[in-house]
């Protein structure tokens, strides 16, 4: 996997990330993001989240810390730590 560092602005600076293949949402290297799950291009992703199954993230959505979502879910803005 190819990354760069990116700082998702939550005051530890520039990490090591990628964007994800299905959006192009930015995805840091810690987190975990299956390849079906649609992370918008705007969308950040970050510290030990992680994503699974049909999810779909867009806007300006931010989720991290430990998060974990799964199923059908539309996250279209906003926090989820």
């Amino acid at each position: 996997m190819t990354y760069e560092l990116f700082d998702f602005g939550d005051g530890k600076g520039e990490v090591p990330a990628h964007r994800h293949s299905f959006g192009g949402g930015m995805v840091a290297n810690t987190a975990y993001v299956a390849p079906s799950v649609f992370i918008g291009y705007k969308a950040r992703i970050f510290d030990d989240a992680c994503i699974t199954e049909a999810v779909i993230v867009t806007a300006n959505a931010w989720i991290y810390g430990k998060a974990r979502i799964r199923g059908t879910t539309r996250i279209d803005g906003g926090d989820v730590s």
